[in-house]
């Protein structure tokens, strides 16, 4: 038996044991990119590197063997250094978006390849679904919205942008199932001032978290903005009455008549909710004053990203922070309210909604490299042309349109290894850069598709292939900074993969190897 310490712990175990099984044999862990229990290991991404205080060095915890003595550290400063330096060198040579422009470019998050991919399959109930929850009124902003998402949909490059807008329209209006009963009570209560898109947005997402909800309105209708003079002939007011009922009817209480400032007192919601939302429309800054809040020469001052008011209970979004022209993003802002107040009323800390980290590719592929997307499964189209303004896309253009998406998001965003090991490290999109950008690849074979500018190199689908006895299997090609995973003597992936496909394609610690149906999430 071997005994020596790890983080200050005592640990004996059996002679020529690895620091990894070691470690981990104790509950703790430490991150990898290229180990498997199954497979030998490779010792590539150096992201298990841990320190041995006695002697100062650090070991890749996957291949070093415990000896008497050590003294291990998991975590110590020259530790997350060196995994930091790893990653970031991972990072920099790495060719690939982890969202789609278009999904990053919409100010309410819109997951438009989510609701693309669903569309293409015909699948309207769970295109509706993302529709609704990332937009709160998608037939609304259909009619209305600027789309910004459609300025920056790479297809325009090559032919003209998705009509993106138009898609989630017609998503919106689609009939959908009805939910399965309301969320469970959380036992906090919400009010929500102002019946706006901002305020909508917010009461359907606080609702969606089971927290009770009081929508107070000051005129007697619900809409406001929405419902100005100039967009009655873009938006019929049937539609935006049948989105907000839809909002309502999950169990929204309503107010109208009720103006903040007149019977309707600040200190009395604050004193009878257990959090506000002031989604009233624009704010002088002295009345914001008057009603104990912070102002700005805009309106209510609030924190980034969390809308947080100087009040700790007090939220406000929309037109009342800053005034705006853009429905859709006064949707976005009362979405991002109503996940900031339920993080504080479950005793979390108010960050507001999740950042991911992000990689991109940026502006730079060209037309040669992006009709490599059609290659792999994008359909080939030009643009489709609606029914007439009026009706937009019948389902059948619909799904023919939707298919024109060249899904140039990964196609792993939430299961890439190597995008969460990023956030785990505090790491950004920025740090080293590779001094000249390998062009885009993409090979497709089959059902399989294989980005090689994503591939670090962790010889796991090679080794997997080996286990496994492929007759041709996988192997690496190149040398140095160039090597990348090949298949032997130019044949296809589907020679290659005949029987692990599926295992190497979970496997991949990113998304470099995936079917073609690809894995978005709902």
């Amino acid at each position: 038996m071997t005994t020596f310490k790890i983080n200050d712990r005592e640990v004996s175990v059996p002679d020529g044991t690895t620091l990894l099984t070691a470690i981990r044999g104790i509950g703790l862990d430490v991150p990898t990119l290229c180990h498997r229990d199954e497979l030998e290991h490779a010792t590539s991404c150096m992201l298990c590197v841990v320190e041995d205080l006695v002697t100062g060095r650090l070991h890749p915890a996957c291949s070093t063997s415990v000896r008497d003595g050590m003294t291990i550290a998991t975590a110590s400063p020259a530790v997350l250094d060196a995994r930091r330096e790893a990653l970031e060198l991972l990072l920099g040579d790495h060719l690939g978006d982890c969202e789609g422009p278009c999904h990053l470019a919409c100010p309410a998050g819109l997951d438009v390849p989510a609701m693309l991919h669903a569309l293409a399959a015909d699948d309207f109930a769970l295109a509706n679904r993302i529709a609704r929850r990332d937009l709160a009124l998608p037939a609304t902003l259909g009619r209305i919205c600027a789309a910004p998402c459609e300025r920056a949909c790479r297809r325009g490059t090559l032919d003209a942008p998705v009509a993106i807008r138009l898609l989630h329209r017609l998503a919106g209006e689609t009939p959908a199932p009805a939910p399965h009963g309301p969320p469970a009570p959380s036992g906090f209560r919400v009010a929500v001032v102002g019946g706006g898109p901002a305020g909508l947005a917010a009461v359907q997402a606080l609702r969606i978290e089971g927290h009770a909800c009081t929508l107070f309105e000051k005129d007697d209708r619900l809409g406001g903005g929405l419902r100005a003079p100039e967009l009655h002939a873009k938006l019929p007011a049937s539609v935006l009455d049948a989105e907000i009922d839809s909002i309502l009817h999950a169990g929204v209480a309503l107010e109208t008549g009720a103006a903040l400032g007149g019977d309707l007192s600040l200190d009395r919601l604050v004193a009878s909710f257990d959090a506000v939302v002031l989604a009233c429309g624009p704010m002088d800054p002295a009345d914001a004053q008057r009603l104990g809040l912070d102002a700005t020469a805009r309106g209510i001052a609030v924190e980034r990203f969390t809308y947080r008011t100087s009040r700790p209970t007090v939220f406000a979004c929309g037109a009342a922070v800053t005034p705006s022209h853009l429905a859709v993003r006064a949707v976005g802002e009362g979405r991002a309210a109503a996940v900031a107040i339920g993080q504080m009323l479950l005793g979390e800390a108010v960050v507001g909604e999740p950042r991911r980290y992000q990689h991109r590719v940026g502006a730079g592929l060209d037309r040669d490299e992006l009709g490599q997307f059609i290659a792999a499964g994008a359909s080939p189209e030009p643009p489709v042309t609606p029914v007439d303004d009026a009706t937009g896309y019948d389902r059948k253009g619909a799904c023919r349109e939707a298919a024109r998406c060249l899904h140039c998001e990964c196609r792993k965003p939430e299961t890439c290894q190597l995008r969460r090991q990023a956030e785990a490290h505090g790491l950004g999109p920025g740090g080293w850069k590779s001094a000249d950008r390998r062009r885009l690849v993409i090979q497709r074979q089959g059902g399989i598709v294989y980005e090689p500018g994503k591939c670090i190199a962790c010889g796991i689908c090679v080794r997997l292939t080996k286990l496994h006895q492929e007759p041709l299997g996988l192997t690496f090609v190149g040398r140095g900074f160039s090597v990348r995973v090949g298949v032997p003597f130019d044949e296809s992936l589907d020679q290659a993969l005949r029987s692990v496909a599926a295992a190497c394609i979970e496997a991949c610690p990113t998304g470099a190897l995936a079917f073609v149906a690809g894995g978005r999430r709902e």
